[in-house]
């Protein structure tokens, strides 16, 4: 049985919806992007997202840590 799921990117933050059977690994890439680093998006990992887009910790180019 699956489902469609939220994942989202760790390289470019994208969100995107797919299909996910939790007891079958299966290799996704992002559509935006193209990264493999993909991960099933959480509540915490949700709010996490959020901080960072609202003023939580950014780093810099250069990374250096920046706080908003």
């Amino acid at each position: 049985m699956s489902a469609s799921k939220t994942f989202y990117c760790l390289r470019c933050q994208h969100r995107f919806q797919a299909e996910h059977e939790p007891k079958k690994i299966v290799e996704r890439s992002c559509p935006k992007c193209g990264s493999n680093s993909v991960r099933l998006e959480t509540a915490m990992a949700a709010e996490a997202l959020r901080r960072g887009r609202e003023g939580g910790l950014v780093y810099a180019e250069d990374g250096t840590e920046n706080s908003n």
